[in-house]
């Protein structure tokens, strides 16, 4: 097939890339070029005697040379330009080390920050191409010069919010608009030094696509959401404050601190449901709203902040917080004993984040109890062999997995089997909702990564509940009795950002 010189100008740079390779092209430097070759291509693999269409011809080997092509010259000074800055950040990075220090990974809220101030709307630095696993082994990144780009870590405090970039300033030109790949940036040539933040989600907040389609449909698919958008920041800016585009889709190249106290975020993904207004559909998430929340600064949706609308009271239930209770007791039953006086082997079952390690912790732990996880341990051969080695020095295990299905049960149940001991099974009752909404809290708090939806999935689809047949002396059904740290309150207050889990 012929590829029309527009139509791939509208394509994203991987787009173009994979053209390259299905044509044999080598994909280096930037989709301008990329589009050159391609068009080159297509010049000489066209038969002078095709009248009806245009067929490309065979792909030639990978890494094989298309004797054909012509050697790319930049016939433009713009293109001229791109060449010599594509060669000054080459010769910059590599005075780099081979790998960045790593920092640690941004825990929610999940958005990082772009800048803006006055007409110019800088966009986000490069994004490590780490979020696909079949992105970080493309061949496009194979072929490439291989770049360590930074990382991006977000802190919130009491009073001061930081966002912190490892960036080597020499390979990013100031004050100028720079083409990287299929994306654009712009780094401000000073500091940000206003303390009051404007922050604003971009899609359906400041921007919406024209064609009305749901996602913008090309780079110059879009609209101001309302005429006052472009006036009202303009206003802002005037009245001193620094105007932010918040996205998840990038990073940022200064660090900020700002006053919380007179500082706001706009986002549409508050919670709302169907109905919230006549016509409207329910909000895709909540996680602009939890956002906010989470940075301990103000929230508004667009309605109210740009159309000064009244802020409405409507919340779709599958982000409602869980009421969870805080007093009464750990165990169902009469029967409070939870540490045996001989020694055995403890199976705990439940939701990821439903609570088990918290109990493991206060009861097992603290009685001297081995304490086997998978978490830690990382491979269930290593928990097994952990176990063993613990029970035949006389040490009572408790093993801390979500342990869902009998056959992963027998295998502990086996190992006490062996070395004559007693199991005994402890069962969380704390439901799906609340473990996942535990499961975001614990992120935040415990600055350790979220368990992905897949996994509750998962354990919904297989769990078998526990039975006394399967050779345990007893089951204890575990009450969840939440216990907040007084100053982590507030985090657990924070809606889960989506409503995937919701559902039995």
């Amino acid at each position: 097939m012929a590829y029309e010189q527009e139509a791939l100008e509208n394509m994203l740079y991987k787009q173009v890339a994979d053209i390259c390779k299905t044509l044999g092209i080598k994909v280096k430097s930037t989709k301008a070029y990329l589009i050159k070759e391609i068009m080159a291509h297509q010049g000489d693999a066209t038969s002078p005697d095709t009248t009806a269409k245009k067929v490309a011809a065979p792909a030639p080997k990978k890494n094989q040379a298309n004797p054909k092509r012509k050697a790319y010259e930049p016939d433009s000074d713009e293109e001229k330009e791109e060449e010599e800055e594509k060669k000054e950040e080459e010769k910059d990075g590599a005075d780099l080390p081979e790998k960045a220090e790593e920092e640690e990974e941004p825990v929610q809220p999940t958005k990082r920050t772009r800048t803006a101030t006055g007409k110019a709307i800088p966009v986000a630095a490069p994004k490590k191409p780490v979020a696909k696993k079949e992105e970080s082994e493309s061949e496009v990144e194979e072929e490439e010069e291989e770049e360590e780009e930074p990382t991006t870590t977000t802190t919130t405090t009491s009073n001061v919010s930081k966002v912190t970039k490892a960036i080597a300033k020499s390979t990013q030109p100031l004050g100028k608009w720079t083409i990287h790949k299929d994306e654009a940036y712009f780094f401000l040539e000073q500091h940000i030094s206003r303390s009051k933040i404007a922050a604003f989600d971009m899609d359906d907040t400041m921007v919406e696509p024209k064609s009305g389609a749901k996602f913008a449909k090309s780079r110059t698919d879009w609209q101001w959401w309302n005429p006052v958008v472009p006036t009202m920041m303009k206003q802002l800016h005037d009245d001193g404050y620094q105007v932010i585009v918040i996205t998840n889709q990038g990073g940022i190249g200064v660090k900020v601190q700002f006053d919380l106290a007179n500082s706001f975020y706009v986002g549409d993904a508050a919670g709302r449901p169907d109905g919230w207004k006549p016509g409207k559909k329910k909000d895709f998430a909540a996680s602009d709203k939890g956002f906010a929340m989470a940075s301990n600064i103000d929230f508004k949706t667009p309605e109210e902040f740009f159309l000064k609308e009244a802020p409405t009271t409507a919340i779709n239930s599958k982000f409602v917080v869980p009421k969870a209770t805080t007093s009464g007791p750990e165990l169902q039953g009469d029967d409070q004993t939870v540490v045996s006086k001989t020694q055995e082997l403890v199976i705990m079952v439940g939701w990821p984040a439903s609570g088990k390690s918290t109990f493991t912790k206060k009861h097992f732990i603290a009685a001297g109890y081995a304490w086997a996880n998978q978490d830690t341990l990382k491979v269930k051969a290593k928990v097994q062999k952990f176990a063993e080695e613990q029970l035949s020095q006389g040490k009572s295990v408790v093993i801390d997995n979500t342990n869902p299905t009998k056959a992963a049960r027998k295998e502990y149940i086996n190992i006490a089997k062996r070395h004559g001991v007693q199991v005994r099974c402890f069962h969380m009752q704390t439901d799906r909702e609340t473990s996942y909404h535990n499961n975001y809290h614990r992120e935040r708090t415990l600055d350790v990564k979220h368990v992905p939806t897949m996994v509750y999935h998962m354990y919904n689809k297989n769990f078998e509940a526990p039975e006394l047949s399967e050779g345990f002396k007893e089951i204890k059904k575990v009450n969840f009795v939440l216990a907040l740290d007084p100053k982590h309150e507030s985090s657990y207050k924070i809606p889960v950002p989506n409503t995937a889990i919701s559902g039995t």
